[in-house]
């Protein structure tokens, strides 16, 4: 069956890059045809979407593959409608989304849903008996992350988008720390992909915390592993912070260093001045990313369960 993989050609958030990962990593092993997208035409279509289904579209035979990062931004929905199997995978799958994304996957008709979160992929798959819900993490693609050796890094720390505002002001009272965070909410660390990257590359410790800690009212009480751990890992920072119980699963272990909250300024400094300890920990890390969590393991996931439907 002809697989057809719909891709927003002007990416108008820098987040939407994480969905390009994929694509171009599919793109490269020539599993299908990368089409370009209408974003008018799917803004309309999925506004009529949220109240019925379209009428029936003339079929042509084909696999229709949408990777999105939330149910607002579908690429493609005119190639979901035209296709005889439907697949979407969604990022952003928060529990405040599930009404809308309910409405718009069985007014789709999708065949199959993957999403990033665990907790999201049960609830939803109870809301959407007809449709095969599966969790799908997020992942990254390795090879175009880059690595410093820990002592040529000038970064102390990096908290890359959301703060966790109690050990943000606790960190931010040591002027001696070189520490790089979002300076207001809704702005860019980076101002480029590529800029993102060297600051990962540039960075010894990455402090990552779940939504549910940073936003616990927006989370939803939904814990979830996203790209951030991804890319840290792949630059060989080590990542602190509080992992995910997803992301504890899906290694085996925990590859994050969990911070003392109690003292997050003394954990950090005491990290920091024994950091070359951490050097095994840190390549162990990138070792099962490489081998587990880039955006081709993800894919060989993905095809097994296209293939099972078709």
């Amino acid at each position: 069956m002809r697989l057809i993989i719909p891709k927003i050609s002007n990416f108008y958030h820098v987040s939407l890059y994480v969905c390009d990962e994929f694509i171009s990593t599919i793109d490269a092993l020539q599993v299908g045809e990368i089409c370009s997208t209408h974003r008018v035409l799917d803004k309309l279509l999925l506004k009529y979407l949220q109240y019925g289904s379209m009428p029936s579209w003339k079929k042509n035979g084909s696999a229709c593959f949408s990777i999105a990062m939330g149910i607002d931004s579908i690429p493609g929905v005119n190639n979901l409608l035209q296709s005889n199997l439907r697949i979407l995978y969604l990022f952003d799958a928060w529990p405040d989304k599930h009404t809308r994304i309910e409405k718009i996957v069985k007014h789709l008709k999708i065949d199959l849903l993957l999403v990033s979160s665990s907790q999201s992929a049960s609830m939803l798959q109870v809301r959407l008996p007809r449709t095969k819900v599966l969790f799908c993490p997020e992942a990254c693609k390795v090879e175009e992350y880059k690595c410093k050796p820990l002592i040529d890094r000038k970064i102390d720390l990096l908290q890359l988008g959301r703060r966790y505002e109690p050990v943000h002001k606790a960190l931010i009272a040591d002027s001696g720390l070189n520490y790089l965070y979002q300076k207001e909410s809704g702005s860019l660390t980076f101002a480029s992909q590529d800029l993102l990257k060297q600051g990962f590359a540039d960075s010894k410790l990455s402090l990552c915390f779940p939504k549910t800690m940073t936003h616990p009212v927006e989370s939803g009480g939904v814990e979830t592993v996203t790209n951030r751990y991804f890319q840290s890992m792949a630059s060989k920072c080590l990542v602190i912070g509080k992992a995910p119980q997803e992301l504890i699963q899906i290694f085996g272990y925990n590859p994050v260093v969990e911070l003392d909250l109690k003292d997050p300024l003394g954990h950090v400094k005491k990290i920091l001045d024994n950091i070359t300890d951490y050097e095994s920990f840190i390549e162990h890390n990138y070792t099962i990313l490489k081998r587990d969590h880039t955006w081709l393991n993800r894919w060989l996931f993905i095809r097994n369960e296209i293939n099972k439907l078709s």
